[in-house]
């Protein structure tokens, strides 16, 4: 009898050690190269193993950081409205990667680690020219964006320009190369993979920054588990860090990749 209760002690603590070193993450399909998949849905991913669906460099960094804590992660892949409609809702607890915006920020607790950069810019064709002076340079301009992304405050906030939203970056060429649009703004590091990708850098050129952000884990602010779990992901990227694992991330994603 007394070993038939040590038994089952043993699978109750191995079942909770198992639930508490559980971090249910949402992330969106459509980011390449920092996190892509064709296909939406739900995975477990012990440590060790990795999605079957969901590739990319910023997917890579949050894999390894929790899977180096001993965390099995529920990997939600998502349209990104409805990812960010599950971390509010605490369907998921934390979302990735997001960039900071003041609004943002009075819902979301921010890692202190970061996963990737994301740094916005203008693209023209390459036979057109904007007397480049900032984004009040694109006054009065149709100017391609892509659907639900965060530009940083000044973008976003300006009103003396048309913002036309595209549902994928190719789309957003497609619409600058045939002059429907005047210019595309877009994350350097994401639309130079698909225009490198899709063999077309040639006919585009692009202007300086305009901002540039850091992107993180997120998730509700109010919510102490959330918070815990993100300190979890920070702890994990530190080891990364140190171990020269995310330097070769970083050479695997970017090395090879033809920039402008």
């Amino acid at each position: 009898m007394r070993l038939l209760l040590l038994l089952c002690y043993y699978i109750f603590v191995s079942i909770s050690e198992a639930s508490d070193k559980l971090v249910k993450i949402a992330t969106l399909h459509d980011y390449e190269p920092f996190c892509f998949s064709k296909e939406f849905g739900v995975e477990i991913i012990p440590p060790g193993k990795d999605s079957k669906y969901l590739k990319g460099y910023s997917w890579e960094i949050v894999r390894q950081s929790y899977h180096k804590m001993g965390y099995t992660i529920e990997l939600n892949i998502l349209p990104w409205p409805r990812a960010l409609e599950f971390v509010k809702e605490g369907k998921v607890n934390l979302l990735f990667p997001a960039g900071k915006n003041s609004a943002r920020q009075k819902i979301f607790h921010y890692s202190k680690e970061y996963v990737n950069e994301a740094k916005f810019l203008i693209y023209t064709l390459k036979n057109k020219s904007i007397n480049w002076k900032g984004v009040k340079s694109l006054k009065g301009m149709n100017i391609a964006v892509k659907k639900d992304y965060n530009y940083g405050e000044l973008f976003n906030n300006a009103d003396y320009f048309n913002k036309i939203s595209v549902n994928n970056i190719s789309q957003g060429f497609k619409m600058l190369f045939a002059n429907r649009v005047d210019g595309f703004a877009g994350y350097e590091k994401n639309w130079d993979y698909i225009i490198s990708k899709e063999g077309n850098a040639s006919n585009f050129k692009k202007y300086p920054y305009f901002g540039a952000t850091y992107e993180y884990v997120v998730g509700n602010i109010n919510d102490s588990l959330v918070i815990r779990l993100i300190n979890v992901f920070d702890q994990g990227k530190r080891h990364i860090d140190f171990s020269g694992v995310t330097l070769k991330t970083q050479k695997e994603w970017f090395q090879n990749v033809d920039y402008m």
